[in-house]
Protein backbone atom coordinates (compact mmCIF):
# COMPACT_ATOMS: atom_id res chain seq x y z
CA UNK A 1 0.00 0.00 0.00
CA UNK A 2 1.40 3.35 -1.06
CA UNK A 3 1.28 6.18 1.55
CA UNK A 4 0.30 9.57 0.22
CA UNK A 5 1.86 12.50 2.15
CA UNK A 6 -0.61 15.03 3.49
CA UNK A 7 -1.16 18.17 1.48
CA UNK A 8 0.72 21.20 2.88
CA UNK A 9 -0.94 24.49 2.04
CA UNK A 10 1.30 26.72 0.05
CA UNK A 11 1.64 30.41 0.76
CA UNK A 12 3.04 33.32 -1.06
CA UNK A 13 6.71 33.93 -0.08
CA UNK A 14 6.39 37.69 -0.44
CA UNK A 15 3.33 37.74 1.79
CA UNK A 16 5.09 35.58 4.38
CA UNK A 17 8.08 37.96 4.30
CA UNK A 18 5.86 40.97 4.81
CA UNK A 19 4.13 39.41 7.81
CA UNK A 20 7.48 38.47 9.33
CA UNK A 21 8.78 42.03 9.00
CA UNK A 22 5.61 43.56 10.45
CA UNK A 23 5.76 41.27 13.47
CA UNK A 24 9.49 41.58 14.22
CA UNK A 25 10.26 45.30 13.68
CA UNK A 26 9.00 48.88 14.01
CA UNK A 27 7.58 51.14 11.39
CA UNK A 28 9.08 54.61 10.88
CA UNK A 29 6.13 56.25 12.66
CA UNK A 30 6.55 53.96 15.67
CA UNK A 31 10.26 54.79 15.87
CA UNK A 32 9.53 58.52 15.73
CA UNK A 33 6.97 58.20 18.53
CA UNK A 34 9.46 56.30 20.72
CA UNK A 35 12.17 58.90 20.07
CA UNK A 36 9.76 61.74 20.93
CA UNK A 37 8.81 60.04 24.22
CA UNK A 38 12.46 59.51 25.15
CA UNK A 39 13.26 63.17 24.35
CA UNK A 40 10.34 64.38 26.48
CA UNK A 41 11.32 62.17 29.42
CA UNK A 42 14.93 63.37 29.16
CA UNK A 43 13.85 67.02 29.15
CA UNK A 44 11.62 66.52 32.19
CA UNK A 45 14.38 64.66 34.02
CA UNK A 46 16.94 67.40 33.29
CA UNK A 47 14.53 70.11 34.42
CA UNK A 48 13.87 68.24 37.66
CA UNK A 49 17.60 67.69 38.21
CA UNK A 50 18.40 71.37 37.63
CA UNK A 51 15.65 72.41 40.04
CA UNK A 52 17.02 70.02 42.67
CA UNK A 53 20.57 71.33 42.12
CA UNK A 54 19.46 74.96 42.57
CA UNK A 55 17.53 74.10 45.71
CA UNK A 56 20.50 72.18 47.16
CA UNK A 57 22.88 75.06 46.36
CA UNK A 58 20.58 77.56 48.07
CA UNK A 59 20.26 75.32 51.12
CA UNK A 60 24.05 75.01 51.27
CA UNK A 61 24.63 78.76 50.82
CA UNK A 62 22.11 79.72 53.51
CA UNK A 63 23.66 77.19 55.91
CA UNK A 64 27.13 78.61 55.22
CA UNK A 65 25.90 82.12 55.94
CA UNK A 66 23.92 81.25 59.05
CA UNK A 67 26.79 79.24 60.53
CA UNK A 68 29.34 81.92 59.61
CA UNK A 69 27.26 84.61 61.30
CA UNK A 70 26.84 82.47 64.40
CA UNK A 71 30.61 81.92 64.56
CA UNK A 72 31.19 85.68 64.26
CA UNK A 73 28.70 86.32 67.05
CA UNK A 74 30.23 83.72 69.36
CA UNK A 75 33.72 85.07 68.68
CA UNK A 76 32.64 88.61 69.55
CA UNK A 77 31.28 87.36 72.89
CA UNK A 78 34.19 85.05 73.74
CA UNK A 79 36.86 87.61 72.76
CA UNK A 80 34.94 90.53 74.28
CA UNK A 81 35.60 92.42 71.08
CA UNK A 82 33.98 93.63 67.89
CA UNK A 83 33.73 91.28 64.92
CA UNK A 84 33.08 92.70 61.48
CA UNK A 85 31.28 90.63 58.85
CA UNK A 86 31.94 91.60 55.24
CA UNK A 87 29.96 90.59 52.17
CA UNK A 88 32.15 90.66 49.07
CA UNK A 89 31.21 91.76 45.58
CA UNK A 90 33.92 90.11 43.53
CA UNK A 91 34.93 90.39 39.87
CA UNK A 92 33.87 87.81 37.32
CA UNK A 93 36.53 85.15 36.78
CA UNK A 94 37.24 86.22 33.20
CA UNK A 95 37.24 90.00 33.62
CA UNK A 96 37.77 92.83 36.07
CA UNK A 97 34.07 93.71 36.02
CA UNK A 98 32.48 93.24 39.42
CA UNK A 99 29.76 90.63 39.57
CA UNK A 100 27.36 89.79 42.41
CA UNK A 101 27.92 89.52 46.15
CA UNK A 102 29.02 85.91 46.31
CA UNK A 103 31.22 85.51 49.42
CA UNK A 104 31.69 86.70 52.99
CA UNK A 105 34.32 86.79 55.72
CA UNK A 106 34.57 87.71 59.41
CA UNK A 107 37.29 89.81 61.04
CA UNK A 108 38.24 90.51 64.63
CA UNK A 109 38.47 94.28 64.89
CA UNK A 110 41.36 95.63 66.97
CA UNK A 111 41.16 98.65 69.25
CA UNK A 112 44.03 100.56 67.68
CA UNK A 113 43.68 103.74 65.63
CA UNK A 114 43.30 103.06 62.77
CA UNK A 115 41.82 99.70 63.70
CA UNK A 116 43.46 96.46 62.66
CA UNK A 117 41.51 93.53 61.24
CA UNK A 118 42.42 89.91 61.83
CA UNK A 119 40.54 87.31 59.79
CA UNK A 120 38.85 84.68 61.93
CA UNK A 121 37.59 82.77 58.88
CA UNK A 122 38.82 82.23 55.37
CA UNK A 123 36.71 83.71 52.61
CA UNK A 124 33.55 81.64 52.43
CA UNK A 125 32.18 81.46 48.90
CA UNK A 126 28.59 80.63 48.14
CA UNK A 127 28.08 77.68 45.79
CA UNK A 128 28.58 78.52 42.14
CA UNK A 129 25.98 80.87 40.63
CA UNK A 130 24.43 81.73 44.03
CA UNK A 131 24.56 85.45 44.93
CA UNK A 132 22.82 87.98 47.14
CA UNK A 133 19.82 89.62 45.54
CA UNK A 134 20.72 93.13 44.34
CA UNK A 135 17.23 94.38 45.24
CA UNK A 136 17.54 96.30 48.52
CA UNK A 137 13.99 95.28 49.46
CA UNK A 138 15.20 91.67 49.36
CA UNK A 139 18.70 92.27 50.80
CA UNK A 140 18.41 95.09 53.31
CA UNK A 141 22.17 94.99 54.00
CA UNK A 142 22.54 96.83 50.69
CA UNK A 143 21.22 99.95 52.44
CA UNK A 144 24.03 100.06 55.01
CA UNK A 145 25.79 103.39 55.14
CA UNK A 146 29.36 103.43 53.90
CA UNK A 147 28.83 100.78 51.26
CA UNK A 148 31.16 101.60 48.35
CA UNK A 149 29.60 102.67 45.10
CA UNK A 150 30.07 100.27 42.19
CA UNK A 151 33.69 100.35 41.01
CA UNK A 152 35.01 102.34 43.95
CA UNK A 153 37.49 101.36 46.65
CA UNK A 154 36.54 100.19 50.13
CA UNK A 155 35.54 103.00 52.55
CA UNK A 156 38.41 105.19 53.69
CA UNK A 157 37.62 104.28 57.30
CA UNK A 158 38.29 100.59 56.60
CA UNK A 159 41.54 98.84 55.85
CA UNK A 160 41.76 97.52 52.27
CA UNK A 161 42.78 93.87 52.40
CA UNK A 162 44.16 92.08 49.38
CA UNK A 163 42.07 89.05 48.50
CA UNK A 164 43.18 85.97 46.56
CA UNK A 165 42.86 86.28 42.76
CA UNK A 166 41.46 89.83 42.78
CA UNK A 167 43.68 91.89 45.10
CA UNK A 168 41.74 94.98 46.16
CA UNK A 169 39.47 94.95 43.10
CA UNK A 170 36.28 94.33 45.03
CA UNK A 171 33.51 96.04 46.95
CA UNK A 172 32.01 95.00 50.22
CA UNK A 173 29.28 95.89 52.66
CA UNK A 174 29.54 95.11 56.35
CA UNK A 175 28.07 95.18 59.81
CA UNK A 176 29.51 94.37 63.23
CA UNK A 177 28.79 92.06 66.12
CA UNK A 178 29.43 93.62 69.53
CA UNK A 179 30.85 91.97 72.68
CA UNK A 180 27.30 91.58 73.98
CA UNK A 181 26.40 89.33 71.06
CA UNK A 182 24.19 91.95 69.48
CA UNK A 183 24.95 94.02 66.40
CA UNK A 184 25.50 97.64 65.43
CA UNK A 185 22.52 97.46 63.08
CA UNK A 186 19.58 99.76 63.74
CA UNK A 187 17.28 97.99 66.21
CA UNK A 188 14.23 99.40 64.48
CA UNK A 189 15.21 97.98 61.08
CA UNK A 190 14.67 94.59 59.50
CA UNK A 191 17.97 93.07 58.40
CA UNK A 192 18.26 90.20 55.99
CA UNK A 193 20.08 88.87 52.95
CA UNK A 194 18.29 86.95 50.21
CA UNK A 195 20.24 84.37 48.24
CA UNK A 196 19.17 83.71 44.66
CA UNK A 197 20.49 81.86 41.60
CA UNK A 198 22.40 84.39 39.52
CA UNK A 199 20.49 85.63 36.44
CA UNK A 200 17.46 83.52 37.34
CA UNK A 201 14.14 84.86 35.96
CA UNK A 202 11.94 86.52 38.55
CA UNK A 203 8.20 86.27 38.99
CA UNK A 204 5.79 89.07 39.88
CA UNK A 205 3.61 86.51 41.63
CA UNK A 206 6.58 85.68 43.84
CA UNK A 207 7.27 89.26 44.87
CA UNK A 208 9.92 89.85 42.21
CA UNK A 209 12.02 86.87 43.34
CA UNK A 210 12.94 83.69 41.47
CA UNK A 211 10.82 80.65 42.20
CA UNK A 212 13.56 79.34 44.49
CA UNK A 213 15.41 81.51 47.01
CA UNK A 214 16.61 81.53 50.61
CA UNK A 215 16.63 84.42 53.08
CA UNK A 216 18.87 84.75 56.13
CA UNK A 217 17.55 87.21 58.71
CA UNK A 218 19.61 88.72 61.52
CA UNK A 219 18.07 89.94 64.78
CA UNK A 220 19.78 93.34 65.28
CA UNK A 221 19.47 93.21 69.08
CA UNK A 222 20.19 89.57 69.92
CA UNK A 223 22.36 88.87 66.87
CA UNK A 224 20.74 85.52 66.11
CA UNK A 225 20.44 84.43 62.47
CA UNK A 226 17.66 82.29 61.04
CA UNK A 227 16.94 80.91 57.58
CA UNK A 228 13.76 81.00 55.53
CA UNK A 229 13.80 78.69 52.49
CA UNK A 230 10.35 78.06 50.99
Amino acid sequence: MTLVPPMIPTQDCAGRHRRSCSQGGFTLIELLVVIAIIALMTALTMQSFQSYTRSFSLTTASAYLRDGLELARQTAVSKNSTVEVRFYQLPASSSSTLSGYCAFQAFLKGNLTPPTYTAITAIIYFPRSIVLSTDSTKTSFLTLSGQPAAGSSPPSSATPISLPTCGTNYNYLYFCYTPSGGTNLSPTGSWFATLVPENAPTSTSNGGLPTDFATVQVDPVMGNARVYHP
